[in-house]
């Protein structure tokens, strides 16, 4: 009984610490697949100016199904950076657009920031980061109690 007691407070402590958990790739990918991909497929688009993001990038259907307003998805071939930008607000900051463009490469929408959606996809991973900790936290209390209160039956 004493394993199961440390066992669920082993379980309590991951739980604490599971909404940390955004440092590790492998773990995000497993929590929130769709998330990861999209976050990767943003990133792509941040390091390389004239990169495009098509069908076959991991990432192409997560931007895509998520993408605001977007009236055609289904003739999206692809998806690029529009020109930067510089965004003044309470912090002053740069940015660029993402430009969806269709077979015959004419532009079908622009208009979801690069930060918007990067916002958008960290706040759909911690929602699933917070409720896997939640979970994994009070599942760790439960066995903790359940075989605390199983040795105290025993005495």
């Amino acid at each position: 009984m004493i394993i199961f007691f440390f066992l669920g407070i082993l379980l309590t402590i991951i739980g604490w610490f599971f909404d940390k958990a955004s440092n590790f790739s492998w773990l995000i990918k497993l929590i929130s697949h769709d998330a990861y991909l999209g976050l990767n497929a943003l990133d792509f688009l941040a390091e390389n100016v004239n990169g495009m993001v098509c069908p076959e990038h991991p990432g192409f259907k997560a931007i895509l199904s998520y993408w605001p307003q977007l009236s055609s998805k289904t003739s999206v071939r692809f998806i690029r950076r529009g020109p930067a930008f510089l965004k003044f607000s309470s912090q002053v900051g740069t940015g660029f657009a993402l430009v969806a463009y269709d077979a015959e490469q004419k532009q079908i929408e622009s208009g979801w920031e690069e930060t918007e959606a990067r916002k958008f996809f960290r706040s759909k991973l911690d929602i699933r980061l917070f409720r896997y900790g939640a979970v994994i936290f009070f599942i760790g209390i439960l066995v903790a109690l359940v075989s605390w209160l199983l040795e105290f039956m025993k005495r």
